[in-house]
C-alpha cells in the first residue's frame, strides 16, 4: 500500500510500513530471546575453547610438549645410568682405566710403540695414500 507522500515500498513515512517493520523486528527479539542461552553457550564455549589463554588449542599443546619432555626424561635417566655403572667400574678396576687411557689418550707403557689404523686414508684414496 502506497500512500501519495510515500516514496515507495520502503517508505518511512508510511504508517503500514513502519508496523510491517515493527513485526520484522519483533519476530527477531523474539527468536533471539528463545535462543539467548544457547547463543551465550556457544559464544562461550567458542571463547574458552580457542580465544582464552587456557584453551583447547593450548592444552593440546602443553600435553605434546610434556610428552616429549618425558621421553626426553627418560632418555636422560638411561644415559645416567650407563654412566654410573661406567663410573663405578672404573673406580673399582684399574686395567679399565689404563684401557681407557690407551684407547682415547695414545698413552703407552716404556717400550711399546703405538700404531694408529685410520679409515680416513682408504676414503681418500688408497692404502698407500695416494689419491685416487
Amino acid at each position: 500500500m502506497v500512500c501519495g507522500r510515500c516514496l515507495g515500498p520502503l517508505c518511512y513515512l508510511c504508517t503500514e510500513n513502519k508496523a510491517h517493520m515493527y513485526s520484522r523486528v519483533e519476530r527477531a527479539l523474539n527468536i533471539l530471546g528463545r535462543i539467548k542461552y544457547i547463543l551465550v553457550a556457544v559464544i562461550g564455549t567458542a571463547f574458552v575453547g580457542f580465544a582464552d589463554e587456557n584453551s583447547i588449542v593450548n592444552l593440546l599443546g602443553y600435553r605434546a610438549e610434556i610428552a616429549r619432555l618425558e621421553e626426553a626424561v627418560a632418555e636422560h635417566r638411561a644415559a645416567y645410568k650407563a654412566d654410573s655403572a661406567k663410573l663405578r667400574q672404573l673406580e673399582r678396576d684399574p686395567a679399565m682405566i689404563e684401557r681407557i687411557a690407551r684407547e682415547r689418550y695414545y698413552m703407552k707403557e716404556d717400550g711399546e710403540e703405538i700404531f694408529v689404523m685410520s679409515d680416513e686414508m682408504e676414503a681418500e684414496g688408497g692404502a698407500d695414500g695416494t689419491a685416487r
